[in-house]
């Protein structure tokens, strides 16, 4: 129902006041209607600079915290290698190591830090990783597995080596660059890989390694 004042204004014809009043009364009852509370007007976003420095910190506590890891090789790789210092061979530092020149455990005293490739493709290739080689369970040593003849060699711990389950690949026929250690060679008596800058070392099958018909191989470092 229209007020005094309302009905006053239509009969003076002054419509223009009644749409200006009206206009009014319902503003009011929008502003005022209960839906105007359960959906109010969202906030603005986050800033851009804000989410990418958010994410910055958080990348950087889950690094700190050993969850994501930092760059690495782009290869898989098996860590803890080094050379003995006694016998001139390649072993791995993890378990027990027994080394041919005085039959106790390798000395890695001085030497690099090693890795090797894991998989690869199972024998003779012109150049690139190649695969068949294994650690041995027994002498921790690393040997070719799958050369012809005596293809398990001849282990320091007796007997012939054990092969691990995990298959390595050692690259060779590339030249030397950086974190590339150049002169191992293969033995073809004992079936170990050894490097060959200096003295022939120690094989476990008798006096030194030997480098015939080996190919050039290089060993990664870190």
């Amino acid at each position: 129902m229209l007020s005094f004042s309302d009905r006053a204004a239509f009969k003076a014809g002054d419509m223009r006041a009644m749409q200006l009043r009206f206009s009014r009364v319902d503003i009011m009852k929008r502003i005022t209607a209960p839906e105007c509370f359960q959906n109010p007007i969202p906030k603005p976003g986050p800033k851009r600079r804000d989410v990418l420095k958010t994410a910055a910190y958080g990348g950087a506590a889950l690094m700190a915290a050993g969850i994501l890891g930092t760059a690495g090789p782009a290869f898989a790789s098996q860590q803890g290698w080094r050379m003995c210092s006694k016998c001139l061979g390649s072993f791995r530092t993890t378990g027990t190591s027994v080394c041919p020149f005085d039959h106790a455990p390798h000395t890695d005293a001085g030497t690099h830090q090693y890795t090797q490739v894991t998989g690869g493709t199972t024998g003779n290739s012109t150049s690139g990783d190649q695969g068949g080689w294994r650690h041995c369970t027994k002498c921790s040593g690393l040997f070719y597995a799958v050369a012809t003849g005596n293809h398990m060699g001849v282990c320091p711990a007796g007997g012939t080596h054990n092969s691990g389950t995990v298959q390595l690949a050692v690259q060779f026929g590339v030249p030397a660059a950086a974190h590339l250690e150049a002169d191992w060679r293969w033995c073809g008596k004992c079936m170990g890989l050894w490097h060959s800058t200096g003295p022939t070392g120690a094989c476990p099958a008798g006096g030194g390694h030997i480098a015939d018909g080996s190919g050039q191989y290089v060993e990664h470092f870190v």
